[in-house]
């Protein structure tokens, strides 16, 4: 009985070391999430979604330059802004960028 429970647990220790050693890396929700390769919702172009992207879109709805600048946002962080894909930059693109960042959907347009 012995023997039987030590080889389970030889069989479950191995899967484990072949899970966590063939595993892809993980994205954990609330951090940095890498941009899709069309760059939408990455309006500060630094590679990532996040809560500065977000308040990129903010500032863009209120009329509001780069904060990182001080400049107008140029036509590439515009049409990264418009996460959604309505031609607009709105309300429903922060929406659009914070479900991309937390998680709770795994695509952009």
């Amino acid at each position: 009985m012995k023997q039987r429970l030590g080889i389970g647990l030889l069989i479950a220790g191995v899967a484990a070391i072949i899970y966590f050693v063939t595993r892809k890396q993980q994205w954990t929700p609330g951090t940095p999430r890498p941009a899709p390769s069309n760059g939408v919702g990455d309006v500060n172009m630094d590679g990532f979604v996040d809560a500065h992207d977000v308040d990129a879109v903010e500032r863009i709805i209120l009329g509001l330059p780069d904060l990182a600048t001080g400049l107008p946002y140029t036509s590439e962080q515009l049409r990264r802004a418009d996460a959604n894909g309505d031609g607009a930059v709105d309300i429903g693109d922060v929406v659009a960028i914070e479900r991309y960042y937390t998680g709770a959907t795994n695509t952009l347009p």
